[in-house]
């Protein structure tokens, strides 16, 4: 039950990655037609002029200024040549407010020297130069400390997108259910009766220590008898 549960989060997350622009390798993918037309620097006008998207790359720009999460588009040097609005509100500031990725980095990740220098090494590691999905802590506006994930997707022009998601509460629960499932095992397997979980199908998917004794006293008996 727990497995299910887990299971129908990510799924139910996925499915808002994949409905926010299908973010794949396919030529019809909407970020890439964003991107092949957006401007190849930050200064040639600060951000991607509207009328320079054409009609894919507006429909695309809709849909990241409409997505549930925030998006990060990045220069061959991590300058940031496009940012959602929706990405502020992952920590309560913004890259362009800090200065730029590394500096909104350095103040995500603390104000204590060693820790943060840590943590961004591991993010430039696993994001930037591996493009591994990673997970992390960061501190927001308020203070409190966020687990913050971010997906990169490589787009043409050595570009690169991140997609940033607050996971916090999505791992509180998972976090929550591995300990009930924790619990439940506890007592289950210590259970001072017989307890046999059965799926659908009637097929026996899961028992006690009891039951296992009792089965194998059953099955040894039933041998014994026939010999």
């Amino acid at each position: 039950i727990s497995a299910c549960l887990v299971g129908s989060e990510m799924c139910i997350r996925d499915r808002k990655w994949e409905e926010a622009g299908n973010l794949g390798d396919s030529d019809q993918n909407p970020a890439k037609l964003l991107m092949s037309t957006a401007p190849e620097t930050e200064a040639e006008t600060g951000k991607p002029r509207p009328e320079a998207l054409g009609g894919e790359g507006m429909v695309f720009r809709e849909m990241a200024e409409a997505a549930p999460f925030g998006m990060l588009v990045l220069s061959d040097m991590a300058d940031v040549l496009y940012a959602n609005p929706q990405h502020r509100t992952v920590l309560g500031y913004g890259v362009e407010e800090c200065g730029g990725l590394a500096l909104w980095l350095k103040r995500a990740f603390g104000s204590e020297s060693e820790p943060r220098e840590r943590a961004m090494d591991d993010w430039w590691e696993r994001v930037w130069r591996r493009r591994l999905p990673w997970t992390c802590s960061m501190r927001n506006a308020e203070g409190w400390m966020k687990e913050v994930e971010f997906r990169p997707s490589v787009l043409p022009g050595h570009r690169l997108l991140l997609t940033v998601m607050d996971v916090t509460d999505l791992r509180l629960e998972e976090q929550t259910l591995k300990a009930s499932e924790g619990r439940y095992r506890g007592l289950f397997q210590n259970c001072g009766v017989a307890v046999a979980v059965l799926n659908g199908s009637g097929n026996v998917i899961e028992v006690s220590t009891r039951f296992e004794a009792v089965s194998y006293t059953h099955l040894r008996a039933h041998e014994t008898g026939r010999n």
